[in-house]
């Protein structure tokens, strides 16, 4: 006896049917927040562009023209849906933006873009054998073409830098102090962007050895723990983390700001 069968002996009535499990608005506005709003606007272009090349391969009818990241993953959906092998689909897209020069780091970001994608479409990981192996050779094939070939890095800020950066700004304008505040403590905190733009006024204390920072999420972060920075008083004032703090949370006040987001802009 089955256990349905069961189930219908003591109740006396057949089971009712299971529902399908319906994901509420509010859960699906969590899982949305998971990726950073930077991260989805960079990843809704790379997907546009795949769908776009997806397009001109005749694999879809129709391209959304929307540039949402969520009007686009289910356009991938349709896709799936009609029965295209994603993997090979995805290789030969990577072997198109080789061929087109693309920088490794673009190209793995598209894939990063499309993976995304298909894991909120079809709730399954992307299977990325091909176009990785794909990746690799090309990345193999710029490092054997020379210096023209490998990624360039860009050099680090310098405090030489930093102070040349500071000097032109003008201290006399509420949005010249900010800008001298984003620079030195993204210097000295050695933060995203991402990071100084969530920035709190709540999160910086002054204390008898300098400044403490308080850091929330970053790219890196995975378990989103956040950090706590001390920074020290600096030799020079133009470029010492402390003074300028000061200097920006004194023109907030002026303004009549004590709470909310720490940079912003003045009218």
């Amino acid at each position: 006896m089955t256990s349905s069968q069961k189930d219908a002996d003591i109740t006396g009535n057949a089971p009712a049917s299971r529902q399908p499990v319906i994901l509420r608005a509010g859960t699906h506005d969590r899982l949305r927040r998971v990726m950073p709003e930077s991260t989805r606007c960079a990843y809704t272009g790379d997907l546009r562009r795949f769908l776009t090349w997806c397009g001109d391969q005749q694999l879809l009818d129709v391209v959304p023209t929307l540039d949402d990241f969520d009007t686009l993953a289910a356009a991938l959906h349709a896709l799936l849906a009609d029965g295209s092998d994603i993997h090979m689909v995805v290789t030969d897209y990577v072997r198109s933006l080789a061929n087109a020069g693309r920088a490794p780091a673009t190209i793995e970001r598209a894939l990063a873009a499309i993976a995304a994608a298909h894991r909120a479409t079809a709730a399954a990981a992307l299977p990325t054998d091909g176009p990785r192996a794909v990746l690799r050779a090309y990345r193999r094939g710029q490092a054997t073409s020379g210096p023209g070939g490998r990624v360039r890095k860009a050099a680090p800020v310098t405090v030489t830098a930093l102070r040349a950066m500071v000097s032109v700004l003008d201290r006399s304008t509420p949005a010249g102090v900010r800008d001298i505040a984003l620079l030195v403590l993204g210097f000295a905190l050695a933060a995203r962007r991402s990071e100084l733009t969530a920035l709190d006024i709540t999160d910086l204390v002054f204390t008898p050895n300098g400044l403490q920072v308080t850091v929330g999420t970053a790219k890196t972060d995975r378990h989103s723990a956040g950090r706590t920075a001390d920074l020290p008083w600096g030799i020079d004032p133009r470029t010492c983390p402390v003074h300028t703090a000061h200097a920006w949370l004194a023109t907030l006040a002026d303004h009549r700001r004590t709470t909310g987001p720490l940079l912003v802009v003045l009218c």
